[in-house]
């Protein structure tokens, strides 16, 4: 007598296509709780010389490299203890 088995998946297409979607239903789930990441509280900003240079190449008039680019940020308070409150 034989025995009649039941399967999910009649062929090995089938399978791996069911466990292809169950996977990306799954990752999809956990990749949906993460939250994003706050703003920065001290931005950055940047200068350079000359002083229009980005507009100079974004129109492309700018013939040379630029002589210097300084990249800095610029601290704020928000909302922060300063020197241990002594500014306010």
């Amino acid at each position: 007598m034989k025995s009649k088995q039941l399967y999910l998946c009649k062929n090995y297409s089938h399978m791996k296509c069911l466990l292809l979607s169950v996977s990306l239903l799954f990752s999809l789930c956990l990749s949906a709780q993460q939250k994003p990441t706050d703003l920065d509280k001290s931005p950055m900003d940047m200068s350079y010389w000359p002083a229009n240079y980005p507009i100079l190449k974004m129109s492309g008039k700018a013939k040379d490299v630029p002589v210097a680019r300084v990249i800095y940020g610029r601290p704020l308070k928000s909302g922060r203890d300063i020197f241990g409150g002594i500014i306010k």
